[in-house]
């Protein structure tokens, strides 16, 4: 899919825009995603070995957490001075990959219960990073592709559940998303509100305007409630 210079410049890429260490089955699937697709080919899934050896000896894995990393924080404080010039689009490029992940065919099923959850977390090891984060990316710098692929993301008046990726953003701002992968204990999807205006709310993207008028609300809700709902939540992602 990639040649070793560009295979090695996406590894280096994601580990100075990463908000938290990634794991190495989340770096795997990150570097498989191609823009357009609508599910994973697995083929395109790099082995350890290949894009561990494109990166020249920059990076280490952490076999204690099997997260992936620089091998010395002078690289970290080289990517913080020189990333913008070397990854000019990486935000959007960020964005667009986790979106485009998030878009796979297999990911709009409805889900109602931890079981379930915990399935597709394993099946799709990168599904929690691009749910909890995609947003952050968007913030940073707008892309054509990324705003008609969110689309799908903050869902719709026809959706009877939310998208997976809003039930796993819910639970990780309140800190229960411990809980998702946990087969024996089950959350009713069907009753969260947590929907498309909140995640648009806590990530701060201008789609919030829109999603007040066009997207997907709880019968119950009213304008007032759901702004002072949607103020309650971005708060709670701050604390």
């Amino acid at each position: 899919m990639w040649d070793s210079s560009e295979l090695g410049m996406r590894v280096l890429m994601w580990l100075h825009l990463a908000t938290r260490p990634l794991k190495i089955n989340e770096i795997q699937h990150a570097l498989a995603v191609e823009l357009g697709n609508i599910a994973l080919d697995e083929d395109n899934l790099p082995t350890r070995q290949r894009w561990f050896g494109c990166c020249l000896g920059l990076v280490f894995v952490d076999d204690e957490t099997s997260t992936v990393r620089f091998v010395h924080y002078t690289l970290e404080d080289y990517f913080q001075r020189y990333g913008s010039s070397l990854f000019p689009h990486g935000h959007s490029m960020a964005a667009e990959i986790c979106l485009t992940y998030l878009n796979f065919g297999e990911l709009s099923v409805e889900c109602s219960s931890n079981i379930g959850m915990g399935q597709l977390l394993t099946i799709f090891p990168f599904l929690e990073y691009a749910a909890c984060t995609w947003g952050y990316y968007t913030a940073k710098c707008r892309s054509g592709v990324a705003e008609a692929l969110e689309i799908n993301v903050l869902g719709s008046k026809d959706k009877r559940l939310p998208h997976v990726a809003l039930q796993i953003l819910y639970f990780y701002i309140n800190g229960l998303g411990d809980r998702l992968s946990y087969g024996g204990e089950q959350y009713h999807g069907r009753s969260l509100k947590f929907l498309g205006i909140h995640a648009a709310a806590h990530f701060g993207t201008h789609e919030i305007n829109f999603w007040k008028n066009h997207g997907q609300r709880d019968n119950q809700d009213t304008p007032e409630r759901t702004d002072k709902t949607t103020s309650k939540t971005a708060r709670a992602a701050t604390t």
